[in-house]
């Protein structure tokens, strides 16, 4: 009798554990539909309960969260450079939010401007505008470049990158690069050239939202391609305080238009550089040379001031300023300087220092120089 009441007390024992045992595992298990909806809420995951089919049924976005959770850096690469011997990494960036990221590239003197779009479910794009400047010393020749990058990703690219399985991303466009108005080390402002309406988009199709000012001083920090095989942007992105939009690119001051028909003259292709280099080292830091013969030197920067005194070719002279205004002189358009020279006095004694200012288009700006 007493083994029989053992033996019912031992099944009723089991009989009452077992729901609790069942309850308590169902407690432990985490759906798919929950992990989604707390990556969406940014609640911390433990990413050992993420699998590739999960991933797959996120949003893209719910994947970009991922991402940026755990710092992730995605590689840009171009494979066809390591056949011409350079590194075929093109840049890097990681994600900062749902549309915006951060752009690296580990090679000095350019100035990146990173957009970021969703496409759609399964796809973003990625797009980056840039200048490049150059590094080191200011070199007279160097000319500030642009171009652009349009970076196509997939969903599948994202979770490959999520799971280490792949950094690195090669689909991608490059437009071809073109020379710009400036030269290093100017702030990289441009001049809008005539009244035009501003809009809402690249594509410049209906109605204005703005409408800005000849003369007024703009950032350019993005292009627009009506066509990706064009050589030359048809508009471009402004940025001038309270007015911000895209105009023409024909009403900027921006794509360089000299020609190699006319020899460029360097006091009209680098009165701005030099200026930039006065400021930054003092009068006398930049040197160059008169190009012609009895070039007048005048009071004022100006065709119809007083002559001062006239030098003829080669004579050295050292810059002390530039002036703010451009003057056109038969048909050149340049910056008046205004220079340092020695000249002899008539008791051929000591030599005298004189002042005063000459067009730009009688001056060779020294390339060899300390600063040049």
């Amino acid at each position: 009798m007493k083994n029989i009441c053992f033996t019912l007390l031992v099944i009723f024992t089991l009989i009452g554990c077992t729901p609790a045992v069942k309850n308590n595992s169902n407690a432990n298990l985490v759906s798919d539909t929950e992990i989604i909806q707390n990556i969406a809420e940014n609640t911390v995951i433990d990413e050992r309960l993420l699998d590739q089919e999960i991933l797959e049924s996120m949003l893209i976005q719910d994947i970009i969260s991922l991402l940026i959770e755990k710092n992730t850096i995605i590689s840009i690469v171009d494979h066809s450079l390591t056949d011409k011997g350079f590194d075929p990494e093109i840049g890097y960036f990681e994600f900062l939010s749902h549309n915006s990221i951060k752009w690296y590239k580990d090679t000095s003197g350019f100035r990146f401007f990173p957009y970021l779009y969703i496409v759609d479910d399964e796809n973003i794009k990625v797009e980056v505008f840039y200048y490049f400047i150059g590094g080191g010393r200011v070199q007279s020749s160097t000319k500030v470049t642009s171009g652009k990058y349009y970076i196509y990703i997939t969903k599948n690219d994202l979770i490959a990158r999520y799971f280490r399985r792949s950094n690195r991303i090669d689909n991608y466009t490059s437009v071809k690069t073109f020379e710009t108005k400036k030269y290093q080390p100017e702030i990289l402002n441009f001049k809008v050239l005539s009244d035009t309406d501003v809009y809402a988009f690249g594509s410049m199709q209906g109605q204005g939202t703005n409408r800005i000012r000849s003369g007024t001083d703009v950032e350019i920090n993005d292009i627009y391609y009506t066509n990706l095989n064009d050589d030359l942007p048809t508009s471009v992105r402004i940025n001038a305080g309270n007015i911000t939009g895209w105009i023409n690119v024909s009403h900027v001051d921006f794509i360089n238009t000299e020609t190699n028909t006319v020899p460029p003259v360097n006091g009209i292709l680098l009165h701005n550089t030099v200026n930039e280099i006065l400021i930054d080292f003092g009068p006398r830091s930049v040197g160059g040379k008169i190009t012609g013969d009895a070039i007048p030197i005048r009071v004022l920067p100006a065709n119809n001031s007083e002559r001062l005194f006239q030098l003829g070719n080669n004579t050295e002279v050292h810059i002390l300023e530039v002036s703010a205004n451009r003057e056109i002189i038969n048909g050149i358009e340049a910056a008046w300087y205004k220079v340092s020279f020695l000249v002899s006095n008539e008791e051929k004694t000591d030599d005298r220092e004189v002042n005063g200012w000459v067009f730009g288009a009688f001056l060779e700006i020294n390339a060899s120089g300390h600063y040049f």
